[in-house]
């Protein structure tokens, strides 16, 4: 996994370079902790395309409902 065999941890596939990427993980204690994981290319895009997107939808939901409050006043 990771940097010990130079595979991806999503997809497996064997490279030379992986990016590391940070991510929180739940505990079944109920607290989080962060934990590195290591991408090739193609997922590591895929990740970012994901993250970019979330974001525009949160802003936009967030416009949303500052127009449906500002409609209610």
């Amino acid at each position: 996994m990771g940097l010990e065999n130079g595979e991806c941890d999503s997809c497996e596939k064997e490279v030379n370079f992986l990016f590391p990427v940070a991510v929180m993980v739940e505990l079944p204690t109920g607290g989080f902790t962060m934990s590195l994981r290591y991408y090739c290319i193609d997922c590591y895009e895929i990740l970012i395309d994901v993250a970019y997107n979330e974001l525009e939808d949160d802003e936009e939901e967030e416009e949303n409902d500052k127009d449906e409050d500002e409609i209610k006043i």
